[in-house]
């Protein structure tokens, strides 16, 4: 990986760290052995910025065809595995109103 997809990386843990009213863990990693890319008490969080991900479509065309006074979700399931649910971050943060460190924030797009 370079430098700047490292850099990448790095400005998007950071992002994701400031949504949620924390911090990031970085390449050291935490003492305790917690793996994670953003601390929080509440959520184990992960951060992934790809150029490209496939599975985004997906939610896109769910967003494209909601209608305006419903939360666009996916939920989708790997053969034998567990399902998930995508939804943008904007409407996960909105769903969380109530967790005090979720409150007021709000996802600001990169310029």
């Amino acid at each position: 990986m370079g430098k700047s997809q490292k850099r990448k990386g790095a400005d998007f843990e950071r992002k994701v760290a400031d949504v949620f009213g924390t911090e990031r863990v970085g390449l050291r990693g935490k003492p305790d052995g917690d793996d994670a890319d953003v601390i929080h008490d509440d959520f184990y969080i992960q951060c992934k910025k790809y150029n490209r991900i496939a599975a985004y479509n997906w939610l896109k065309k769910t967003i494209d065809e909601c209608p305006d006074e419903k939360m666009p979700i996916v939920v989708a399931q790997q053969d034998n595995g567990k399902p998930f649910v995508m939804l943008l971050l904007d409407d996960f943060i909105y769903g969380l109103k109530d967790v005090n460190s979720l409150r007021d924030v709000v996802w600001v797009e990169d310029e």
